[in-house]
């Protein structure tokens, strides 16, 4: 198969490992999404650190990080809306998102950022080879 004038091969057993990358880069993603001062680059260097000693493609490693990044940033709003919201009297410096849990729609801010990170994701996804293209060839 071609794709954008590069061969793709298949391989069954490449995509048990592609996908067990990946749902590592999901399940890191998680835990830095969801713990307040864990950030996704943290664990990226960490990643990175291991990254020779890690069995496999160094190319895995690279979209485990990528799987990791995408779901942070999915999930890092939840303690930011939980925690972080201010009293109602700091209400002028709360962020859209806070002022949404303080009217007593915090459901409605979750909703909206991962409606916003979903279509931050539609929209980086097909630019993605196109930009890369032009990096590589300038």
């Amino acid at each position: 198969m071609e794709v954008f004038g590069t061969r793709l091969v298949v391989a069954p057993s490449m995509t048990v490992t592609a996908l067990t990358f990946i749902l590592g880069g999901v399940a890191l993603g998680t835990i830095s999404g969801l713990t307040p001062g864990i950030h996704v680059n943290n664990l990226a260097l960490l990643l990175a650190s291991v990254a020779p000693a890690v069995p496999g493609p160094p190319e895995l490693v690279g979209a485990s990080m990528l799987a990791a990044g995408v779901v942070h940033s999915f999930l890092d709003v939840v303690p930011t809306l939980a925690l972080g919201v201010p009293d109602p009297v700091m209400a002028v410096s709360a962020l859209p998102g806070h002022r949404l849990v303080i009217e007593g729609q915090g459901r409605e801010a979750i909703r909206l950022s991962a409606l916003g990170s979903g279509l931050a994701v539609a929209f980086a996804v097909p630019l993605a080879i196109p930009v890369t293209e032009v990096m590589t060839t300038a």
